[in-house]
């Protein structure tokens, strides 16, 4: 079913998330929002899968053998949608596609005087916190929301001038025209945030989304996005000055995770790895790969750097790393392949009982800094059928790897931008997030 809303925010967020936005001293600035992580300060929000109960995006009809086939298209949308990202000029490009399904996590906030509770997904690759005029927040209702101004320097300035409609003192408005003939338009403004309706983090800068083409667009309406990049001046990690953050998810999807900010923030030192050099994406070194004590057969360069992306769905190696690493799983788990009955072209699946997969030997990924990090067996293989289990660990569309959220379940994945380091520790996470804190896997 066409979706005007659904292509108004995959559009926005695409337009966004492909400018180089240059921060510079604005007469927006607002200097209540520093977020300062010195003065015991942190907040935490609740993560919920797109796929769980919990989810405004539930769908109660879908079953079991689509949403398999749904994750695992998501991850191969999300790695063409992160690739694109990575190998397209920072400029508005006309020519690169994407797919709102590529989304997993959701997470509740508040804009706005008084507040009001918005849904948007959480995205550690976007620069850019936008969200709906047509499903959720109504500016008309708060008395503190406030559209940028056409000769705002830091925003609106940095425009194309093909794609900046405004002029003077009107707000800054915008219309993009893509390649197919998709359209969309909007604000770019500012409001109130809260992520506890009691708990103002000051003022944000958003894309306010109005209106967009409905012809061109099939999918779910979607509420918005929270940008969690390290990149200025969009991004809510810059406009808060957030220097640390967390998530450890649970693998119940009939529960929420925890992804925590600030002094709540969970950061492991001592299992910790560089971050790579990027001031947009977080990725490290991935140097080595382990199954059972069996190295594979691959070089720390061909492995190259290893995307961190709760947007995928599992985690995807590109073919240098992958085929030799797939070669050696099968050669361990030693059982004869079977078609995976999704008819997905997973590459290797097979007969086993809980007990089997549990005592098969386990992956183990090395990272730089002497970082190792074992998954357990039921986060390296997914059981399909009663007894028909596939390796969930898949091959890359193109030449970047990227870990992604199943692999992530029960690991608490501890951003510290200050320090540049990303800490990696297994972890009980359901645990973890009913005492407030880390309980750590033996």
């Amino acid at each position: 079913m066409a979706s005007t809303t659904t292509l108004l925010f995959s559009l926005l967020f695409l337009f966004f998330s492909t400018l180089n936005f240059i921060p510079l001293e604005s007469s927006h600035s607002n200097p209540d929002i520093s977020f300062n992580n010195n003065n015991n300060d942190g907040f935490s929000i609740s993560l919920i899968h797109r796929d769980s109960p919990l989810s405004p995006l539930y769908n109660h009809s879908k079953t079991p053998h689509e949403t398999r086939i749904s994750q695992r298209l998501a991850s191969i949308s999300r790695m063409n949608y992160l690739s694109s990202l990575l190998h397209t000029p920072q400029k508005i490009s006309t020519q690169i596609s994407y797919d709102p399904d590529s989304y997993l996590y959701i997470a509740s906030y508040y804009i706005g005087t008084p507040p009001q509770k918005v849904f948007g997904f959480i995205d550690t690759a976007s620069d850019l916190t936008w969200t709906n005029s047509k499903t959720s927040f109504k500016s008309e209702d708060s008395t503190s929301f406030n559209s940028l101004p056409c000769k705002d320097k830091m925003f609106c300035q940095k425009l194309p001038s093909n794609q900046r409609t405004c002029k003077g003192n009107n707000p800054c408005t915008y219309l993009v025209t893509y390649a197919d003939g998709a359209s969309t338009t909007g604000v770019i403004s500012q409001d109130k945030f809260r992520f506890d309706v009691s708990r103002d983090l000051g003022t944000i800068s958003f894309g306010y989304a109005d209106a967009a083409s409905s012809e061109h667009f099939t999918g779910k309406d979607i509420n918005g996005c929270l940008g969690l990049s390290r990149v200025p001046p969009f991004s809510l990690i810059t406009q808060l000055n957030i220097k640390k953050f967390s998530h450890c998810l649970i693998k119940d999807r009939s529960k929420s995770s925890k992804m925590r900010f600030g002094s709540e923030a969970v950061i492991i030192s001592e299992n910790s790895t560089p971050l790579v050099d990027d001031p947009k994406y977080y990725h490290v070194k991935l140097e080595g790969i382990s199954v059972g004590n069996t190295r594979v057969s691959v070089t720390s360069r061909q492995l190259g750097s290893i995307y961190v992306d709760t947007g995928a769905s599992y985690t995807m190696l590109k073919n240098t790393a992958y085929e030799p690493f797939l070669k050696l799983v099968k050669t361990l788990v030693a059982k004869p392949p079977v078609k995976s009955p999704d008819d997905d072209d997973l590459e290797f699946c097979f007969n086993a009982n809980k007990a089997e997969v549990e005592g098969l030997p386990k992956v183990t990924f090395h990272f730089k800094n002497n970082l190792d990090v074992t998954f357990a067996n039921d986060v390296t293989y997914t059981e399909k059928e009663d007894g028909i289990w596939c390796l969930a660990i898949i091959k890359s569309s193109n030449e970047e790897s990227v870990l992604g959220h199943f692999q992530m379940i029960n690991l608490n994945v501890g951003y510290d931008i200050e320090e540049n380091i990303m800490s990696l520790t297994s972890a009980y996470c359901e645990a973890s997030t009913a005492v407030g804190g880390l309980v750590q896997a033996i």
